[in-house]
């Protein structure tokens, strides 16, 4: 059985990647994540900022297919979203131990440092769609 994906997907040409790209989580214009990981910087997240990391959870969609996938930033909260994330980035970049958590959810052993990169490639769709003022689809499964 497949690992269960978070996926992100951004809008135009799908004959043009996205302008940056990182090797192993992003495919064209798409950029798939595990899952549990995933939310395991979700939680990260929201306890760094609630307000900031509910908005990273509703850009994450879901796995009900009668949700509507395509999803907006709105647009007086994306400058903040997208700072939020990259300041996540950095932190993880510098190192966050998260073996307690990753081994009581029975997750891998990512470094830090990759969840860096899910959240980067993550925000590459983000950019995409607000360059395009265009939606990005979003959901997990």
């Amino acid at each position: 059985m497949a690992q269960p994906v978070q996926a992100f997907e951004a809008p135009g040409d799908p004959d043009e990647p996205l302008p940056i790209t990182y090797e192993g989580w992003t495919f064209e214009r798409s950029v798939f994540l595990p899952l549990w990981d995933w939310y395991l910087i979700l939680d990260e997240a929201s306890k760094r900022d609630a307000e900031l990391g509910s908005l990273l959870i509703y850009a994450s969609g879901n796995a009900d297919p009668r949700e509507e996938t395509a999803k907006t930033i709105p647009p007086d909260k994306y400058d903040f979203l997208m700072e939020f994330i990259e300041q996540l980035a950095n932190e993880f970049t510098r190192g966050v131990d998260l073996a307690s958590v990753q081994a009581e959810l029975d997750l891998g052993d990512y470094d830090s440092r990759i969840y860096a990169e899910f959240l980067r490639a993550m925000a590459v769709v983000l950019e995409e769609a607000h360059r395009l003022d265009a939606p990005f689809r979003s959901w997990s499964g």
